[in-house]
């Protein structure tokens, strides 16, 4: 195998913040859906940071789902209850 890092094979990555640059972006989502497997990237962000990750989306290929703070998609009306 590799010479360096570890060769771990999980389900879904969580990233507390959008990487500085697309290639980052793809290093660190790159740690899941290994070998053929299916895997999730959750990528928190701000309303500021936002269009980083929508170009990353555009320049990489990629289908990002966008949810609001509630788990909702933001162009879903908020129920009653919120």
């Amino acid at each position: 195998r590799h010479g360096r890092g570890l060769d771990l094979d999980v389900g879904y990555v969580l990233l507390p913040a959008p990487p500085a640059t697309p290639a980052g972006y793809l290093h660190l989502a790159g740690r899941c859906g290994r070998q053929g497997k299916p895997g999730t990237v959750v990528s928190l962000a701000t309303h500021q940071q936002a269009p980083r990750l929508a170009a990353y989306s555009r320049l990489l290929g990629l289908r990002l789902e966008r949810l609001g703070g509630d788990g909702r998609s933001p162009e879903e009306p908020a129920s009653a209850g919120s």
